[in-house]
């Protein structure tokens, strides 16, 4: 899986700010990523979940479209895993206050 860096970090916060569930109540990891994509597909913003996925891996979203749904899933939550993207939400949600 893909270290991103600095850039992409804020490129992925950005295009996953709107879908982030509230983390202040107990919740799972999985529960936190079904989350994000229950909501893409409720806002009609599936392609925001592609383009997360593609940074996440390093692959473009046509390539992502080559692997079944559940791989692009794996490789999702694998990439959120390997990046920290809990501290990088909690980190930004600090910021923006």
């Amino acid at each position: 899986m893909k270290k991103i860096n600095l850039h992409e970090a804020l490129e992925l916060y950005n295009i996953l700010e709107d879908h982030l569930p509230n983390i202040n109540e107990k919740i799972d990891f999985l529960s936190f990523v079904e989350a994000i994509i229950d909501s893409t597909v409720e806002k009609e913003k599936q392609e925001d979940y592609l383009k997360a996925a593609a940074i996440l891996t390093g692959l473009d979203i046509n390539e992502l479209l080559q692997h079944t749904p559940k791989d692009v899933f794996d490789l999702f939550i694998e990439g959120l895993v390997e990046n920290n993207f809990l501290d990088l939400m909690a980190f930004m949600r600090g910021l923006l206050k």
